[in-house]
């Protein structure tokens, strides 16, 4: 895992080099922030981004219900460019893993990687709060790091136990 960890880690680099090298400056997307999105799509090697698209500006939102406290909310997030992606594992017969970059239009040069823990599972926007986030406070991307997230390879089914992914080397 940690060779497709640093393999999406150097692709993270290279879109923020692309970001820049595309008339952006090193903080802010260029102009056209929806062409320089877009332009991200492709791939190489074992690193295939499968869409990109620009998302507009959010407001926060507090649901009455969810499954934690940090769960019902929704922080507001500015315009930002999302990307999904997948990196093709080692053995063939493994699932794709699976993640999710959230490029703000305005950089603060920082990214925070949210993790699964436990046995994962699901993908992981980086879109919501950080477990023990502060309410109060904006959210990560709001504060223009980029945020990022896998599956880490699997994804649970109903049904099946959520160890079933352990199976496979």
């Amino acid at each position: 895992m940690t060779r497709k960890r640093a393999k999406l880690c150097a692709w993270l680099v290279g879109a923020m080099a692309a970001m820049s090298a595309s008339g952006a400056s090193a903080v802010t997307l260029a102009e056209d922030a929806d062409t320089v999105c877009k332009g991200l799509i492709g791939g190489a090697d074992a690193v295939k981004i499968d869409s990109a698209t620009l998302q507009a500006p959010s407001p926060l939102a507090v649901a009455e219900r969810g499954p934690t406290p940090s769960g019902r909310i929704t922080p507001a997030n500015p315009g930002f460019c999302k990307v999904l992606g997948h990196i093709d594992p080692v053995d063939p017969k493994a699932p794709p893993i699976k993640f999710q970059v959230n490029l703000p239009v305005e950089w603060n040069g920082r990214s925070v990687q949210y993790g699964g823990g436990g046995f994962n599972g699901v993908l992981i926007t980086g879109l919501g709060l950080p477990p023990a986030y502060p309410f109060d406070k904006p959210s990560p991307l709001a504060r223009g790091y980029v945020t990022y997230g896998t599956d880490s390879g699997h994804e649970s089914k109903p049904g099946e136990p959520p160890q079933v992914f352990a199976l496979n080397d």
